[in-house]
């Protein structure tokens, strides 16, 4: 019984954030329709239009990705993919997902290494974390991503200056729909978490103050 009820809960929950995120998108985006016949003259309305389908848009495909991603329900095909131009993308990509105060500052030095995985599925996960990172401090969001090369393996570690991942938080970060947040379905790192391991590799969560090199890592064979 004890079960079934948590059972309930969990897809409680989701219904009730999947409802509200989808909510919000099509409330915002009937009403920019509504006002199409009286306003679509006006400059200043097809600007606003434009950043309300490009936003809204986007956050619905990032809500079908995740869940096609977490449920299993994407196919892979491995490719070469080189890092620093994956990571190039993801940020570009969190960019468009991240509302925040300041434009996003990047800090990161990456070697000409290359991957071989299913180049959507990992600009989806490096993504995911990017995203995360950004809205640790959506006032002025920093991200440093750090490099090691151990034998046939990279290692890429993601700095944010929030506040770092609490004790339980470091636990459960991947856990799926576990948010701390009052928006979104908690699928970010859980998604990218699924991904990394078909992927081959592996992705850790670090309490703040117990690693030095990083809050979140991720570590995937190099191509030969």
């Amino acid at each position: 019984i004890a079960l079934t009820d948590e059972r309930a809960q969990v897809t409680s929950t989701i219904a009730r954030r999947l409802a509200h995120e989808i909510r919000n998108a099509v409330t915002e985006l009937s009403t920019m329709q509504q006002l199409i016949p009286e306003r679509m003259e006006e400059p200043e309305f097809r600007d606003t239009l434009q950043v309300s389908l490009r936003s809204h848009t986007t956050r619905i495909t990032r809500l079908s990705d995740q869940l096609s991603y977490i449920t299993g329900d994407r196919e892979s095909a491995g490719q070469k993919v080189l890092i620093r131009d994956a990571l190039a993308a993801a940020v570009e990509n969190a960019s468009h997902y991240t509302v925040t105060s300041n434009h996003p500052s990047v800090e990161a030095d990456l070697p000409a290494v290359s991957v071989t995985v299913d180049r959507s599925a990992l600009l989806c996960a490096l993504t995911e974390i990017i995203i995360n990172a950004f809205q640790a401090n959506p006032t002025d969001p920093k991200l440093r991503v750090s490099c090691r090369l151990e034998q046939e393996t990279i290692l890429l570690g993601f700095s944010d200056n929030g506040a770092g991942f609490t004790k339980e938080g470091s636990k459960r970060a991947t856990e799926a729909y576990f948010t701390t947040r009052i928006v979104g379905l908690g699928l970010g790192l859980a998604v990218a978490e699924t991904i990394i391991k078909r992927l081959g590799g592996n992705l850790h969560i670090y309490e703040r103050s117990q690693n030095g090199f990083a809050d979140v890592t991720l570590s995937l064979p190099i191509s030969s």
